[in-house]
């Protein structure tokens, strides 16, 4: 027995949510959410002034986000997103390449309409 979210699965099940949580079994949704995380020198000129302005470009899919402080010179933003999926990688590209973040990176994952 397996125990996710307070609800008991038997063997099939289990196996079933544990791969459909590791993969998407190849499915791209159209309409996902997706968590980008991004490290960067807060001390770069400009930087978190540009990522704010980007953030704002792209409100209507970016849903939350939360800035951690990793050290003094470091930061590290989870930003949640949701929308079609080439959407969304147009927010993670504009994000990733602005000069001083050092680290992007885009998981996704289904809202789960598509999933029995």
């Amino acid at each position: 027995m397996l125990r996710m979210r307070g609800r008991r699965y038997g063997r099939t099940g289990s196996v079933r949510r544990v791969v459909g949580s590791a993969s998407l079994g190849g499915v791209r949704p159209s309409y996902q959410a997706e968590a980008l995380h991004e490290s960067y020198d807060h001390h770069v000129r400009d930087l978190t002034s540009k990522l704010t302005d980007i953030q704002h470009d792209y409100h209507g899919q970016i849903l939350s986000g939360m800035h951690v402080h990793l050290d003094h010179n470091h930061c590290l933003e989870v930003l949640v997103v949701r929308g079609k999926g080439m959407d969304i990688k147009k927010v993670a590209d504009a994000l990733v390449s602005v000069k001083g973040v050092k680290h992007g990176k885009l998981t996704m994952t289904t809202t789960g309409k598509s999933l029995r």
